[in-house]
C-alpha cells in the first residue's frame, strides 16, 4: 500500500538525486547470469537475473524478522501477503511461456516491520545501518536490471507488485495519476503533456503510436488487457477511473524506476486484490498466465517487440597475434537468434585503437548465421586493439563478442637517406639500406597534409645498400619521401 500523488510530487527532487546514485552504483555491478538467483547481505534481498525486457519487484511480501534489525517506529506496516510468492510464480510461468527466457525479479524477504523498500531510505530504513544496506541492495538490484534491459533491448517495462485489502476485488493499476486526474475525459488526457508528463509511462507515451488515453484505458491498454483475461482492473476500458473508491496510484518505486524521471524503462504499480490473485497457488498461477498473455500483446502493440524472441548469441573469438602489415581472418562467427530473420541481423564493429585498426579495416563476409570477420591493421602499426563485434536483432536485443589483436613491431627497419641533388642529370639521389628477404617501396608526397603518397619505385629481396634517384623532384617545391617495408604475415 502506497502514498498519495501529492506526497509523490513533493519528493521528486530527492528521488532524482537518488536516481543518479543508483545509476552510478549499477554501472559497476557484477555480470549476472540469466536465471541465476543472487542475494544481498544475509539473504534479505533476492535478485533473479533475467534476459527479458521485463522487470518485476515485490517490496512488501517478505516475512523474515531478524533480531539484528530493529522494528521501524513509524510508517506503514501492513504486509502485502504472498506477493513474494506471486513474483516467483510469475518468473516460472514467464520462463515456460517465453522459451526459457527469464524476467528480472527483485524480492525483499524482510517483513515490513523491519524495512519498507517502497519508501525513501529515511522512512524505509529509519537510521539503522544494516537496514540501510538491505534497502540500498533492493534499489540497486532494480537499477542493475534496468541497465541490463536498456543495454540489451534499448527499452523495457517495470512492474512494482503490491497487494491491497480494499473491498472491490480488482487490480489497481498505478501510473502516478490520482483518481481525480483519471476522471477527466480522454480528450483532456491526450491534450499536451499535462498528464502523460507526470506519469510513469512518460517515455512510452512519447514513443508509442497510441494516444495516452489508449495506453491507460483503451482496448490495448494494460488494464483492459488484464480485464480481458478475467482480472478486472482500474483504469481500463470497463472501469476508466476509480471514482470515489479507494485507489493506490503508485509509490516510491514507481516514481524511481518508471520513466517519469527519464530513461527508456516505463512502468506501473499493480495493487492486486487477494481473492483470485494471491489466495492460493492456483490463483497465483492463473494470474501469472494472464499477465504473460497481456504483456505479450502489450509489448507487441506498444513496444514493437516479440517477447518470444531471445537476444542473439554470438560465438566467442580467440585472441590473435600477427606481424606488422599482416591481417587476421577470416574468423568464423556463428550467430543464433530464435525468430529474427538472419538477413535482418545488424553487425557492427568497434576498435579500441582506431589508429592501429580503423573501423574500415574490419570487414564482414558471408550471410545469415555463417559470418566471417577479417581485420587488417594499418601498415607498420604495432601494439594491441580490442575488436568488439556486436549483433543486434529487430527487437533491439544484442550480443557481443570481443578479441584482442596484438601486432608485433617490425624486427628491423629500412633506412632511407638523401645523398645529394643533381638537377642536370639524376635529380635527388637516395641511399636505401634495405632489410634482406623483404620487399620495399619508396613513396613520395607533394602534399604531406593530405597524406597522398605515390609510389616511386619498388624492390624485392634487395641485398644490402641500394642507390637510386628521383629525376622528377626539384628543389623549388617541397617533396617528401618514405620507405615502406612489406612484411610477410
Amino acid at each position: 500500500m502506497n502514498s498519495s500523488a501529492s506526497s509523490i510530487a513533493r519528493c521528486h527532487l530527492c528521488l532524482w538525486l537518488l536516481a543518479a546514485f543508483f545509476a552510478a552504483a549499477s554501472a559497476h555491478a557484477q555480470p549476472y547470469v540469466p536465471g541465476q538467483t543472487y542475494f544481498g547481505r544475509s539473504n534479505y534481498i533476492e535478485y533473479i537475473a533475467g534476459n527479458l525486457p521485463f522487470i518485476i519487484s515485490a517490496p512488501h511480501g517478505g516475512t523474515n524478522k531478524p533480531a539484528e534489525l530493529p522494528d521501524r517506529t513509524y510508517g506503514t506496516f501492513a504486509t502485502d501477503t504472498a506477493t513474494d510468492t506471486l513474483a516467483r510464480t510469475i518468473r516460472t510461468v514467464f520462463t515456460n511461456r517465453f522459451g526459457g527466457l527469464v524476467p528480472h525479479v527483485i524480492i525483499c524477504n524482510l517483513d515490513r516491520d523491519k524495512i519498507d523498500c517502497n519508501r525513501e531510505i529515511i522512512e524505509g530504513a529509519q537510521g539503522n545501518t544494516n537496514t540501510e544496506i538491505a534497502w540500498n541492495e533492493f534499489q540497486n538490484f532494480i537499477a542493475t536490471a534496468k541497465q541490463t534491459v536498456s543495454n540489451q533491448f534499448g527499452r523495457g517495462f517495470y512492474i512494482d507488485l503490491h497487494g491491497h485489502g480494499h473491498p472491490i476485488q480488482q487490480l489497481e493499476i498505478g501510473y502516478l495519476l490520482s483518481a481525480g486526474e483519471l476522471a477527466v475525459s480522454d480528450a483532456t488526457l491526450d491534450a499536451g503533456t499535462n498528464y502523460s508528463g507526470q506519469s510513469s509511462i512518460k517515455e512510452l507515451d512519447q514513443r508509442s503510436l497510441s494516444s495516452f488515453s489508449e495506453l491507460l484505458r483503451g482496448p490495448t491498454g494494460f488494464g483492459s488487457l488484464m480485464a480481458a483475461q478475467g482480472f478486472p482492473s482500474v483504469p481500463s476500458q470497463a472501469v476508466p477511473d476509480p471514482g470515489t473508491n479507494s485507489y493506490f496510484n503508485g509509490g516510491y518505486n514507481t516514481v524511481q524506476h518508471g520513466s517519469l524521471l527519464g530513461g527508456t524503462i516505463s512502468g506501473l504499480q499493480i495493487e492486486s486484490n487477494y481473492t483470485n490473485v494471491r489466495n492460493n497457488s492456483v490463483s497465483r498461477t492463473n494470474f501469472a498466465n494472464a499477465l504473460a498473455t497481456a504483456l505479450d500483446t502489450y509489448f507487441s502493440n506498444h513496444f514493437a517487440m516479440n517477447l518470444h524472441d531471445a537476444a542473439p548469441a554470438v560465438t566467442s573469438l580467440t585472441n590473435q597475434t600477427i606481424n606488422a602489415s599482416g591481417s587476421v581472418g577470416p574468423l568464423g562467427l556463428t550467430i543464433a537468434d530464435s525468430l529474427t530473420p538472419l538477413a535482418q541481423l545488424v553487425l557492427r564493429a568497434a576498435s579500441s585503437n582506431t589508429n592501429l585498426v580503423p573501423l574500415a579495416n574490419i570487414v564482414f563476409t558471408g550471410s545469415g548465421s555463417n559470418r566471417f570477420v577479417t581485420v587488417t591493421p594499418v601498415p607498420y602499426g604495432n601494439g594491441s586493439s580490442t575488436i568488439t563485434i556486436t549483433v543486434t536483432d529487430t527487437n533491439g536485443g544484442m550480443a557481443t563478442a570481443s578479441f584482442t589483436l596484438t601486432v608485433n613491431p617490425t624486427g628491423s627497419l629500412p633506412l632511407l637517406t638523401a645523398v645529394n641533388y643533381d638537377p642536370a642529370r639524376t635529380g635527388l639521389n637516395f641511399r636505401l639500406v634495405a632489410v634482406a628477404g623483404q620487399s620495399h617501396t619508396v613513396e613520395y608526397s607533394d602534399d604531406l597534409q593530405a597524406q597522398i603518397w605515390n609510389p616511386l619505385f619498388s624492390v624485392t629481396n634487395p641485398a644490402g645498400v641500394l642507390h637510386t634517384n628521383d629525376k622528377l623532384g626539384t628543389n623549388n617545391s617541397p617533396r617528401f619521401y618514405r620507405v615502406r617495408q612489406e612484411m610477410s604475415p
